[in-house]
């Protein structure tokens, strides 16, 4: 029996579709799934997908990155940089990619996963999405990316708020912050992306692109060790070993 990739990706009538895989842990990301992310994009894209659509597995959207591999990144600035730049560049991978990104949105979405969902470019979730950033509990410090996103989004005294609090937001908060574009009926959800997603088909592939780059205004202007500076050092200080090995014990 083939064992299930726990990130893997398929082109279909020009939907491309990322599928995040780790039964009985949330699809929680590894450093390589992390790493794979970029790669799996642009094969996808290069494949004919003109949207794609980012989604996890077994009831959850995920919950964020793995804690022993978190717990292992602060051993040493080393493994702190290279655990860092492949969350920062999956990010930023899906942020500029060259076509629209959705993050569909059930179950858990916390941590690198929430991550991920600012990411995407329209996150359409179902009412029994939750989304959370727990990262000031567990000691780390945002990468710039994620805070400009997410301050773009729902404002800058609101993500103060989520990012300090980590505070849980139920599918109704997340369409009243503008976390979530569109919240709809579990049953309903996958009907909905696939309206959107061949809506999307059928638009303009460089009007898309422009749009896309126009929207990323400066939150890319940095390259990956500094956009990830800030999350490095939070790795380094001492409080995010704590807070992981706390968390999985």
């Amino acid at each position: 029996m083939t064992a299930t990739k726990p990130v893997r990706g398929t082109v279909q009538d020009g939907i491309g579709v990322v599928v995040l895989d780790r039964a009985g842990k949330h699809n929680a990301l590894t450093t390589d799934m992390w790493n794979q992310l970029p790669t799996l994009l642009t094969e996808l894209v290069d494949h004919g997908a003109a949207c794609i659509v980012i989604t996890g597995a077994n009831g959850s959207f995920s919950a964020g990155a793995d804690l022993r591999e978190v717990y292992r990144a602060t051993q040493s600035r080393h493994e702190a940089e290279a655990f860092c730049q492949a969350v920062v560049g999956a990010l930023t991978a899906i942020a500029s990619c060259p076509v629209p990104t959705i993050a569909r949105l059930s179950g858990i979405a916390s941590g690198g996963g929430a991550e991920i969902a600012l990411a995407a470019d329209l996150r359409i979730a179902d009412d029994t999405a939750r989304f959370q950033l727990p990262l000031a509990g567990l000691g780390v410090v945002p990468d710039h990316f994620t805070y400009e996103r997410l301050a773009k989004l729902v404002g800058s005294s609101t993500a103060r708020y989520l990012l300090l609090t980590a505070e849980t937001l139920d599918a109704a908060d997340c369409l009243r912050t503008g976390i979530a574009h569109e919240v709809t009926a579990p049953e309903e959800l996958d009907r909905r992306i696939d309206r959107l997603t061949a809506r999307l088909r059928h638009h303009s592939a460089f009007a898309l692109t422009g749009i896309k780059q126009m929207a990323l205004g400066h939150e890319l202007r940095d390259d990956l060790p500094r956009l990830s500076a800030p999350m490095i050092e939070s790795f380094m200080a001492g409080d995010v070993a704590r807070g992981a090995q706390a968390f999985l014990n």
